[in-house]
């Protein structure tokens, strides 16, 4: 408003004087009289109440009361508002970073608007894992279980796992988690789980049951054998049933002239007399539902033989100056099983005579007008 004044006069009996008012268009609005603190809070901190008196920070020329509105755009900030106990703050979760809004001041016909700073820290977060159900599994069998974990601070995340009853060999790759069961093991375990971000942890734990499935028994072979003719051998035979069925075991030898017997699991093995070759040994096990089988070959070697006599043999009487005599066979009197005998004689007095050996026959030659008595050696050998 522009006043200016003008000189007056008088008016009756008192004096006036003149003014001329000038009213200028001017907008009178609230201003800012200071700037507005700028705000530090933490992520995921819950609502937050900043105390602050705004009329601290705006004022209106003529006093008029105001009021105050808190604008800002929806993303790291959920929710802001203004009261008498100054600024509530809500930040969106795990959200964090740099971010302002607007304190607009209001006295019911011009606004005036001040742009606050603020400032989300950001906070690590623990790493989840959602929950895994139950699993069951036959013997022997493998299974994955696939993992649903999140870490909203992208950090790098160590995974671990642990089965309480050792009941199957757990690897971790990736996000997955593969349980092979120990060999003809059966029965429950649970499997913890531990996901951690170098500081913070998370966890969770799932059963599972591998269920019993009939195993075949089994026959550890012995190898090939071999013994001695005319002798035997015993071998303590490996066979199982991981499930401990009863067992039904047989033995078999496609060589009739190898005998072979089964007690408890000692296999006895030996040949008829003199035999020697090769033969193949079976061994068929069953629990009443499965069966296994294995063959081996058993070798009997043979084993020199000493020869034998097989026939006694008369003193020979002859006459002086008789005939050459026919004396023995020598193939009548000695046997080999093995074959190929050779032979040789001697006369312990040769004044007697002469001993003579064709092939196996021995003949004996009498020196002339010679008589008494002597010995004759006759020897077999191989």
């Amino acid at each position: 408003i522009e006043a200016v004044f003008h000189e007056g006069g008088f008016f009756g009996e008192g004096p006036y004087s003149s003014a001329e008012i000038t009213l200028n268009n001017n907008i009178i609005s609230p201003f800012v009289i200071g700037d507005l603190p700028s705000i530090e809070v933490d992520e995921d901190e819950g609502e937050v109440n900043i105390p602050i008196d705004l009329n601290e920070y705006f004022f209106h020329p003529y006093g008029d009361p105001l009021s105050y509105q808190v604008i800002f755009e929806q993303g790291i900030l959920d929710s802001i508002s203004y009261d008498s106990n100054g600024l509530n703050l809500l930040s969106s979760p795990n959200s964090f970073g740099l971010t302002s809004f607007i304190i607009r001041a209001f006295d019911g016909h011009i606004y005036t608007d001040a742009p606050v700073n603020l400032v989300i820290n950001n906070v690590n977060d623990a790493p989840s894992i959602n929950p895994i159900g139950n699993y069951i599994t036959n013997e022997d069998i493998s299974f994955s279980v696939e993992l649903n974990i999140l870490d909203v601070d992208g950090d790098e995340l160590f995974i671990t796992a642990i089965d309480s009853n050792n009941l199957s060999i757990v690897e971790i790759i990736e996000n997955n988690i593969y349980l092979t069961p120990i060999e003809n093991i059966f029965g429950t375990s649970t499997v913890s789980i531990f996901v951690n971000d170098g500081f913070l942890i998370d966890s969770t734990s799932f059963s599972y049951e591998i269920l019993s499935v009939n195993d075949s028994p089994q026959i550890l072979s012995p190898g090939d054998l071999q013994f001695p003719e005319d002798s035997s051998l015993s071998v303590v035979l490996d066979i199982y049933d991981v499930d401990g069925d009863d067992l039904t075991i047989e033995v078999s030898s496609n060589n009739n002239q190898l005998i072979v017997t089964l007690t408890d699991s000692i296999l006895s093995l030996s040949s008829e007399l003199n035999w020697f070759g090769s033969s193949v040994v079976e061994i068929n096990v069953t629990d009443g539902f499965l069966e296994n089988s294995l063959s081996f070959s058993v070798e009997v070697f043979n084993v020199d033989d000493p020869p034998i006599l097989i026939s006694s043999l008369d003193s020979l009487i002859l006459i002086e100056d008789g005939m050459d005599t026919n004396f023995v066979d020598l193939d009548t009197l000695f046997y080999d099983i093995d074959n190929g005998l050779e032979f040789e004689c001697l006369l312990l007095d040769d004044e007697l005579g002469l001993i003579i050996l064709e092939d196996s026959k021995v003949f004996f030659q009498l020196s002339p007008n010679a008589y008494g008595e002597t010995g004759i050696v006759l020897n077999a050998f191989n």
